[in-house]
C-alpha cells in the first residue's frame, strides 16, 4: 500500500486528498472494463506509478488480459514522449 493511501486512510491533513486521488484512479482502472469511456478517462488521469500499481494488482487474475495490454500500452506511449 502506498504511503499516500495510508495517510488518506488515517485522515491526516492534505495527504488525505492525495491518497483519495491515488486510490480512486487505481480503483477505476481495476474495476472498470477496458472498453468503457470511464476506464479511458481514468487511464489519462493516472500517473505512471498508479498504472504500474494497477498492473501489479491485476497480475495473475483471470479475465484481465485486454486491460493489462491497455495499461502496458499506455506506459509505452508515455515512455516515447
Amino acid at each position: 500500500m502506498s504511503r499516500e493511501y495510508q495517510t488518506a486512510r488515517s485522515g491526516a491533513g492534505k495527504g488525505k486528498e492525495i491518497g483519495e486521488m491515488i486510490s480512486n484512479n487505481i480503483s477505476w482502472l481495476m474495476t472498470t472494463p477496458s472498453g468503457d469511456c470511464n476506464f479511458k478517462n481514468a487511464l489519462k488521469r493516472a500517473t505512471d506509478e498508479e498504472i504500474r500499481e494497477t498492473i501489479n494488482n491485476l497480475d495473475g487474475k483471470i479475465g484481465v488480459k485486454t486491460k493489462l495490454k491497455a495499461l502496458e500500452a499506455e506506459l509505452r506511449r508515455r515512455a516515447r514522449r
